[in-house]
């Protein structure tokens, strides 16, 4: 094989430290299996003198396959040496980090104090070891009754338990044991929160140097705007307000965070001139998008900074983590004695006693780690960029040089606590190869695996968007990928089975984008999944050349694969492949669902989620919760032979007594009020709860496998954030579809797996699809925030309101910067998984719209667009961003094709709608040619057979009405419906309320039939004031979030809003436009508080539910559709139902509120006849608010 220069250095160069930055498929591997063989062989060293460590077992089986390749090909002339180390290999130390540190504890066992015979434990069965001993400590500490931790389970405890606790000491002892030294670290940590004070702490200073640094890019991007506004038709009425924004921003002060707050207090923003003189559009639009981007910046830094007590806050949060971490340490010192005691070791324990092993207690090399350093002649690691500080520590101990392998770029894995910076510390501080006397490192940046266009591809987006800022390391000359590989030109070879006239588009790389505008009704993640079934469809037709093994052939299944940042999604499109026939794989790992217990659990969320279904009700009742017999079963039917099974079990508690059942119907009943206000996760933790089924099943044979199955549905649950329905509907699928498997993922078929996955593979043809996800910010709502250099931090809570701490901003601000920037990566490892081509896909609600906004940015400067693309929060946004940015691209009309040419990378792009994937084009086609097959034979004699031809032609279909039934319709649309029908009220677009809006929005009703609006964005018109429709959607906003129950007075309501836009829960223009004092008398008003008096309420509650269809059309008696809505607040009071409904409909004195009464009586009747019908409670009064004249109407 011929080496590249840069690869022959990194193979040859001996005596020092070396990394290896390997960019995607630069055959890193190859040159790392290489060096380890030419130095066996050129200096005779033993295999097993070498310590190889990857992080993967099939890594370290590839590599150590890969070397017994070579030496038994070097040793084929019988050399003497090669053939011992053939010999030798089997025993070499060539593993992963984990297997390396348990054969060094194994060796070492007596010096740790540990039996010999110590093994490794199982996953699942630690896990629910974890889950027993934390549950203990947290009991023994309540029943302590130390104050600190009535403290604690007062902050972070809830009405449900202790559970928010034990979660947040799990997941602290995981994070600390990515320390070198755990206990220490935690100690330090809360040392630093009780004994912070205002100017001294790290937080303060890491956040003001963070503001400091976005406050000169805003500076930068008003100056632009000013720059803007003086040019020629430039749009000079803007210029005011826009340098008012510059002496905002030079007026801050951030000598510390007291006068920081001081200063963003005082930004008060000029309005833009509304003056409409003829300027240049684009100007206009690009100086008003870049104002509107300082606005909203400098607002979220005024609502984060703005809040005095900040360090006040923080030293009393450091007593509260003072106490968590004491409940860490005694759930530390439990598992420990409890692994003794199974003679098991966990992951982090095989690194932390390798560590023992290795570094005395004054952090010096023992002497065994000596003896390792001067056995080992080099140590290589691979994936160097995903180790962590531990495993870092190790293999530094035990390396007399280092041979490191990886890149930067692909560093995705900060769930498992890797730090990629201590690669990039590295980089940053070794000299470039080769260099006399230093440790060097070597760019590997030439790819062997992709076609150039892709590799154009790849450096334009990343060359556009990758920084310091945004990815963590410049995407630089040397960054750049370089075309290496050998792809002849399409030729005579493709002629058999390629009959397109041309080849030249093959490698072009496409975006495919489903424009939702026009789409309400239809889901868009299932058109997505229609659309990329069809691609690959017309792929596979085409028999499109692919170059394998020299030589071309046709496209087949297994060359195409569709990644997704999830796999949660990936059903929907294994599901639409298999529909139309093309063999797909996605692995979804469910094979637990077939064991009894999860079973039994899996038919009581169903009856929690809908009683009338016969088979899991019964399923429930003969199991062991209930116990019912078949002659027990028998006695309840006889009740209704002709009702479901359900309803005959109530009227058989309406006749009989019988405890057991009451008992049973009780606990349901509670479950499904529950299970409407708490997550799938709190819901099947509460079954396994309120059943005591999981203690249960432990104590039967196989208990810990049977719990752990019910473990493992219950992280399902928790990956789930949709509500129960919505979860089951994905069991049910995910279980059909596993079931009618009939291939695996070696087989012909099309791989559907998550970026993650991928790393590391490589495909001729690759999907990117649901690139408009957004990032995940799950971590950012943790109770407690965790740092490797920050430390802790949590909010203050007083009451029922939680405070911003010093520590808490900085940290979020470091992991949401530290969650982007990998986000870049992975989109990096997305694109250069493909070999041939790639394929983006994604959806967008009106793509033209956000084309314009992107557009405006498109000529800044490449610096001046680092602080918008951190901004931006999907892969989509990005790559759409990178496009519009070159003239080439964004001078393209908006037609359903278009080619861009920018650069060197050539790309395909075209939008879809939604309803183009829900057509039967065949059915249309088949259709066109039997019309003109009739027309053309309109002469034929068709004799006695022409009055049954007409007959049938003349058919018509008696259901027809029931075709035009939506299946599902909101209660905000059928009332328009019902009115209309009634001709007692016209609603016109413009008056429609702002509950209407939000439902509307949420429930994506299809509002095909309402004319619309062509809307302008405002960065275009100019205009900036608020609509009716607007202005009512952020009133209804802040009654959606505001706890009126428990915050009654003007000054508690103002702090709650406060908060709520301070987590971003809530805007601050619906804040600085709702009026106080009506919020005041709301909340102490008699409704409400009878409200608070209730022990069961519920606000923005959804529901959906079955109706005779005749309610729409009245000529469609026998059929049913679904009713969905969105109840605004209700509550039970002695058992009956109280409906509350607000609105913000401007009242016209000359007509009252009557007017309104009638426009929403039938609105609230389908509300209350839906409560009824899922609730099995009588509605006895519905309460109107009318927010506009502060006034409360019943409704009759």
């Amino acid at each position: 094989m011929a080496w590249t220069k840069e690869q022959q250095l990194a193979i040859d160069i001996r005596d020092k430290n070396i990394l290896v930055s390997a960019a995607a498929g630069s055959g890193k591997t190859a040159v790392l299996s290489e060096r380890v063989v030419s130095r066996v062989i050129e200096e005779h060293i033993d295999i097993d003198r070498f310590l190889i460590v990857t992080f993967t077992n099939a890594a370290a089986g590839e590599m150590k396959e890969r070397i017994a390749t070579k030496l038994a090909a070097a040793a084929i002339d019988h050399d003497e040496h090669l053939e011992r180390q053939l010999s030798l290999l089997s025993k070499a130390s060539i593993s992963t980090i984990h297997s390396f540190c348990f054969k060094l504890i194994k060796t070492y066992f007596t010096q740790l104090n540990i039996e010999p015979n110590i093994k490794i434990g199982n996953d699942v069965e630690l896990e629910l070891l974890r889950e027993e001993l934390v549950e203990e400590v947290l009991e023994a500490a309540y029943d302590s009754e130390r104050e600190s931790f009535r403290t604690v389970a007062e902050t972070f405890g809830t009405v449900r338990g202790l559970r928010p606790i034990a979660s947040i000491v799990l997941d602290l002892y995981k994070f600390a044991q990515s320390t070198i030294y755990p206990k220490q670290w935690l100690e330090q940590k809360v040392s630093l929160l009780k004994n912070a004070t205002l100017g001294s702490t790290h937080w303060e200073a890491t956040i003001l140097k963070d503001v400091k640094e976005e406050l000169e890019e805003l500076e930068n991007l008003a100056l632009i705007a000013s720059a803007i506004c003086s040019e020629d038709d430039g749009p000079m009425h803007y210029a005011e307000a826009i340098h008012s924004d510059i002496q905002i921003i030079r007026s801050i002060d951030t000598t510390n965070i007291d006068n920081l707050g001081k200063s963003l207090e005082k930004i008060k923003f000029m309005k833009l001139s509304t003056k409409r003189p003829k300027v240049d559009a684009t100007l206009k639009a690009q100086a008003k998008a870049l104002r509107d981007f300082i606005k909203k910046r400098l607002t979220t830094m005024k609502d984060k900074y703005t809040d005095d007590k900040m360090m006040e806050y923080t030293s009393k949060t450091g007593e509260l983590l003072a106490e968590i971490v004491m409940l860490v340490n005694e759930f530390e010192v439990k598992y420990s004695q409890s692994k003794k005691e199974k003679g098991v070791v966990d992951y982090n324990d095989l690194e932390h006693l390798a560590l023992k092993l290795l570094l005395d207690e004054n952090n010096q090399y023992t002497d065994i780690a000596k003896e390792l350093a001067k056995y080992y002649k080099e140590v290589y690691i691979d994936e160097y960029q995903d180790i962590n500080n531990v495993q870092e520590t190790i293999l530094t101990a035990v390396a007399s040089t280092q041979f490191m392998v990886g890149d930067m770029k692909q560093s995705i894995y900060k769930f498992r606590l890797a730090n990629p910076q201590i690669f990039s510390h590295k980089y940053n501080t070794f000299k470039p190869a080769p260099y006399d006397n230093a440790d060097v490192y070597v760019d590997l940046s030439k790819n062997f695996r992709s076609r150039e266009n892709i590799i154009n591809v790849c450096n334009d987006i990343f060359n556009f968007l990758m920084s310091e800022e945004v990815g963590e390391l410049e995407y630089d000359e040397k960054a750049e990928l370089k075309f290496g590989a050998q792809y002849p030109d399409f030729n005579d070879d493709c002629n058999p089975f390629y009959k397109e006239e041309s080849v030249s588009k093959l490698d072009y790389a496409q975006l495919h984008i489903i424009d939702t505008n026009s789409d309400d009704d239809i889901d868009n993640k299932s058109a997505e999944a229609k659309m990329v079934a069809k691609l690959i469809k017309d792929t596979l037709d085409s028999k499109r050349p692919i170059f394998d093994n020299g030589h071309y052939r046709p496209v087949e299944c297994r060359d195409i694969v569709i990644l997704l940042r999830a796999k949660s999604e990936a059903l929907l499109f294994e599901e639409e492949l298999s529909r139309i026939g093309i063999s797909a794989y996605a692995e979804v790992g469910l094979e637990f669902f077939k064991a009894t217990e999860v079973q039994l659990m899996y038919n009581f969320l169903k009856i929690i989620d809908n009683p009338m279904q016969d088979i899991p009700f019964i399923a429930v009742l003969r199991s062991t919760l209930v116990g019912l017999s078949f002659d027990e079963l028998a006695q309840i039917r006889q009740v209704d032979l002709e009702c479901n099974f359900y309803t005959a079990f109530v009227k058989y508690l309406q006749l009989n007594s019988n405890p057991k059942l009451d008992k049973f119907a009780n606990l349901l009943e509670q479950l499904r009020i529950l299970s409407s206000t708490v997550s799938v996760l709190e819901l099947v933790a509460n079954l396994y709860s309120v059943t005591g089924y999981y203690r249960y099943v432990g104590m039967l044979t196989d208990g810990a496998y049977r719990q752990a199955n019910l473990r493992l549905l219950k992280l399902e649950a928790q990956k789930f954030e949709a509500g129960l329905f919505a979860f089951l509907k994905y069991l049910e699928q995910a279980t059909r579809l596993e079931q009618a498997k009939l291939v695996g993922e070696d087989d012909n078929v099309v791989k559907i797996m998550s970026i993650h996955k991928s790393k590391g593979l490589e495909f001729p043809i690759v999907f990117l699809s649901q690139a408009n996800k957004q990032f995940n910010t799950t971590d950012l709502r943790d109770v407690v925030l965790m740092h490797n250099e920050l430390g802790l931090a949590t909010k203050y809570k007083e009451g029922y309101i939680s405070y911003n701490t010093l520590p808490y901003l900085a940290l979020s601000n470091a992991i949401k910067s530290e969650n982007t920037s990998e986000e870049m990566r992975i989109l990096y490892v997305a694109l250069t998984r493909a070999k041939e081509q790639l394929i983006v896909t994604g959806t967008i609600n009106d793509v033209q719209k956000s084309i314009d906004k992107l557009a405006a940015f498109s000529d800044l400067p490449k610096d001046d667009k680092k602080l918008i693309i951190k901004d931006m929060n999907n892969y989509l946004s990005w790559i759409l961003f990178s496009l519009i940015s070159h003239k080439e691209f964004s001078e393209q009309t908006m037609l359903d094709l278009c080619v861009a040419y920018h650069g060197k990378a050539n790309w395909l792009f075209r939008t879809w709608k939604s309803s183009d994937f829900y057509m039967d084009d065949e059915v249309e086609t088949i259709t066109q040619k039997v019309d003109e097959v009739l027309l053309q034979n309109t002469n034929v004699q068709y004799g006695n057979m022409k009055s049954v031809i007409y007959d049938k032609l003349n058919y018509v279909y008696p259901y027809e009405s029931a075709t035009t039934l939506p299946h599902k319709i909101a209660v905000t649309k059928l009332k328009d419906n019902i009115l209309a029908q009634m001709n007692e009220l016209r609603v016109s677009v413009d008056s429609i309320d702002a509950t209407m809006v939000t439902h509307e929005s949420q429930l994506q009703v299809n509002m095909k039939n309402v004319n619309k609006i062509n809307y302008i964005p405002k960065f275009i018109s100019g205009q900036d004031k608020l609509s009716g429709a607007s202005r009512g959607t952020l009133i209804h906003s802040v009654f959606e979030k505001l706890d009126y129950i428990n915050n009654t007075n003007k000054a508690s309501i103002k702090a709650h809003l406060e908060q709520l836009v301070s987590k971003n829960q809530l805007s601050s223009q619906a804040v600085d436009i709702i009026n106080l004092n009506k919020l005041v008398s709301f909340a102490n008003s008699p409704v409400i508080n009878a409200m608070r008096k209730s022990q069961v309420y519920f606000k923005e509650q959804p529901f959906v539910y079955l109706r005779e269809a005749s309610i729409i059309n009245k000529d469609c008696a026998n059929e049913n559709i679904l009713i969905q809505g969105m109840v605004d607040a209700c509550f039970i009071d002695n058992g009956n139902i109280v409906l509350i409904d607000y609105k913000s409909d401007y009242v016209a004195p000359e007509v009252g509120v009557d007017a309104l009464v009638d426009k929403y009586k039938i609105q609230l009747d389908l509300y209350a006849e839906a409560l009824e019908n899922i609730m099995a409670k009588p509605v006895i009064s519905k309460w109107l608010y009318l927010y506009s004249v502060d006034t409360w109407v019943e409704i009759n």
